[in-house]
């Protein structure tokens, strides 16, 4: 990501956090903290166990730049390889 890009993403965080009082879910997180309460609200959302919600944590390891639908779609690759077998 370009500095110009990187300034754009941090001005339109910064608008979409004056206007909602929230990030949306479009905007990947800001920190840690950020990214495994989107991990929560995905494994929330699509009932996911313990034992999936660990799978995904693995799986999206050292990348917090993932935005919720992001986390979802891979919480969805993982259920659906479950039921493969």
């Amino acid at each position: 990501m370009t500095d110009e890009q990187e300034q754009r993403l941090k001005t339109d965080r910064r608008d979409a956090k004056r206007s909602s009082g929230s990030l949306p879910d479009q905007y990947p997180p800001e920190n840690n903290q950020s990214a495994n309460k989107r991990v929560g609200e995905v494994g929330t959302d699509l009932n996911l166990t313990e034992a999936q919600r660990s799978k995904l944590h693995r799986s999206i390891t050292g990348d917090q730049r993932l935005t919720y639908h992001q986390i979802k779609a891979e919480a969805e690759r993982i259920l659906k390889e479950e039921e493969e077998g």
